[in-house]
């Protein structure tokens, strides 16, 4: 890899998101409810609901009916 290839932060947002990922992910497995909000809406989430992330090179996405949508800049919040 030459220097003009070497980007900084280059896999910064993937790792954020795997991050992320991983926390939701094993939240909700342990029966905790999770909560996305944005400025204008909230979303809570349950163990039934463990498939709509995904973590991709591009960042934390949840799924919305047939979308996706990107949450990286949302909130998110566990409770027990």
């Amino acid at each position: 890899m030459t220097d003009s290839q070497m980007i900084a932060n280059r896999y910064g947002r993937w790792a954020t998101a795997r991050r992320a990922y991983a926390e939701i992910v094993a939240a909700l497995q342990a029966g905790k409810t999770v909560v996305i909000s944005t400025y204008t809406k909230a979303w809570k989430f349950d163990k039934r609901h463990v498939d709509f992330f995904r973590a991709t090179r591009n960042g934390l996405y949840m799924r919305r009916g047939k979308q996706w949508d990107c949450i990286d800049f949302a909130s998110v919040r566990i409770y027990s």
